[in-house]
């Protein structure tokens, strides 16, 4: 029996705990002991519950709000914390303290820089999993993300400064200094748990894709109550940019709209009274077969829809979503919106993706090309990766 920690540090959302679930659990019934170190325990204390597993609160930097989106990767991490010298000091002793107690035989990344440079200082193998756009691809300096263009020499100061802050922090504990910010990821293959046309970075000649990966918790079944209208499916939250100015789009329309919606407002199944609400999850699988269109502002939403054949529109809050619905676009299965919405905006967006059979045919192309992927079976594989990883 071996002890796997699995870590995340960074991110606002569940994927992170969805997706190592399936590993989680295939560790177990291996026999290995699993702990998990999270941000936030009070969710994965509700998520988790029934497992099993060991929960710690993972050690914390403080972000540095910004109305600026971020430039690049390197950027975006400056932005979480390590731009504060003292404060990416502690967390580091934090992560090293947090390592040494818990006494791992590897360490799972999801999106945990400050614990691949602690396993770094107390010599710990460590798997870096995760998404396309958690894992920063091996290029120097970190690309930018915007398609406008961002001046190399900001790309480059946003590097430096990094690397400089890292390095200080790593002085303290004799450890040896990175070069690049891709120096923090350089622990053997990436395991990416996307597609490499869904990768915002791809495609990666020494990646290991294993497609989407992750557990889903409670569910509502609903279905399809109308035949002989389009179906349009929508995962969506409130405070997304154009959210209300899409719904207003859809209201108008004639295709039977169902919207789940987690924190829906009490006032809008009133106020968009054609749209079908529902306030958590639902059956995904059940509804997306008889869609003709899926809407989220989710990346990790995407690769569902179209392994069902659906084309996509992306309403991105976050760069993760807009990179992931660019590559959409670019793949020619759906569309990302791009700046301030109005209904009209939306309304077109939604005729041209139900109007032009091109995007129907490309998902489904793409769903064809990936039919018999399994998420749980992904889990497995991934635990055949960790596995040989560890040591004898």
């Amino acid at each position: 029996m071996a002890r796997i920690l699995i870590v995340w540090e960074f991110g606002r959302n569940l994927g992170h705990l969805a997706r190592g679930l399936p590993l989680a659990r295939a560790c177990r019934d291996a026999g290995h002991e699993v702990v998990w170190a999270v941000p936030d325990l009070r969710a994965a204390a509700r998520e988790l519950a029934g497992e099993g597993f060991l929960l710690l609160q993972t050690p914390l930097v403080r972000a540095a709000p910004s109305p600026a989106p971020p430039i690049s990767f390197a950027d975006m991490l400056l932005r979480e914390g390590y731009d504060d010298a003292a404060g990416l000091l502690g967390a580091l002793h934090g992560w090293v303290g947090l390592i040494r107690l818990a006494a791992p035989a590897a360490i799972v990344h999801d999106y945990a820089p400050t614990a691949l440079l602690a396993a770094r200082v107390a010599r710990v193998p460590a798997m870096v999993l995760g998404s396309g756009f958690t894992v920063p691809p091996p290029v120097v300096p970190s690309p930018g993300f915007w398609p406008s263009g961002v001046p190399a020499q900001a790309l480059r100061d946003a590097e430096a400064r990094l690397v400089a802050r890292v390095n200080g922090a790593l002085a303290a504990f004799g450890a040896e200094p990175i070069g690049a910010m891709v120096d923090i990821y350089a622990q053997g293959a990436q395991y990416l748990t996307t597609f490499e046309e869904l990768d915002p970075f791809g495609p990666r000649p020494h990646a290991r894709y294993f497609g989407p990966m992750f557990a889903l918790g409670k569910q509502r079944v609903v279905d399809w109550t109308t035949a002989g209208k389009r179906r349009i499916f929508a995962y969506l939250r409130p405070e997304v940019p154009g959210c209300e100015a899409l719904l207003d789009a859809l209201n108008a329309g004639e295709a039977e709209v169902l919207c789940a919606m987690p924190g829906l407002p009490p006032d809008w199944p009133a106020r968009f009274d054609r749209i079908r609400f529902e306030p958590g999850a639902v059956d995904m699988d059940r509804l997306l077969p008889s869609a003709d269109l899926a809407i989220t502002n989710g990346a990790g939403t995407i690769p569902t829809c179209l392994l069902a054949g659906v084309p996509v529109l992306v309403l991105p809050h976050f760069v993760e979503q807009y990179l992931a619905g660019v590559r959409v676009q670019t793949l020619g299965a759906g569309l990302v919106a791009t700046g301030p919405q109005t209904m009209m905006s939306c309304a077109a967006m939604l005729a041209q993706l139900l109007s032009r059979p091109g995007y129907r045919d490309t998902a489904r192309v793409f769903a064809q090309r990936y039919a018999g992927h399994d998420r749980e079976a992904t889990g497995r594989q991934v635990f055949a990766a960790l596995e040989a990883m560890l040591p004898p």
